[in-house]
C-alpha cells in the first residue's frame, strides 16, 4: 500500500497542479487538476439537480 505524501494532499503527487477560481457575485466556483502529461480522468456527479457540460464527458486532455 502506498504511503501518503508529506502533507497528504493531491499536490504531493509529482506532476499534478491544482487551481481554483470563485465568482462571489454568483456564488459559484471551479477547481482544476492539471497534469504535466496526458491522463485518464473520471467524474461522479450526484445530487438533485447536477449541472455540467455534456461535451466534457467526451473531451480528451490535454487540449
Amino acid at each position: 500500500m502506498p504511503e501518503p505524501g508529506p502533507r497528504n494532499l493531491i499536490t504531493d503527487v509529482a506532476g499534478i497542479s491544482v487551481g481554483n477560481a470563485t465568482d462571489e457575485t454568483v456564488q459559484s466556483g471551479v477547481t482544476v487538476l492539471r497534469c504535466d502529461a496526458a491522463y485518464v480522468s473520471a467524474v461522479d456527479v450526484r445530487g438533485g439537480a447536477p449541472g455540467g457540460c455534456p461535451g466534457a464527458r467526451k473531451s480528451r486532455w490535454p487540449v
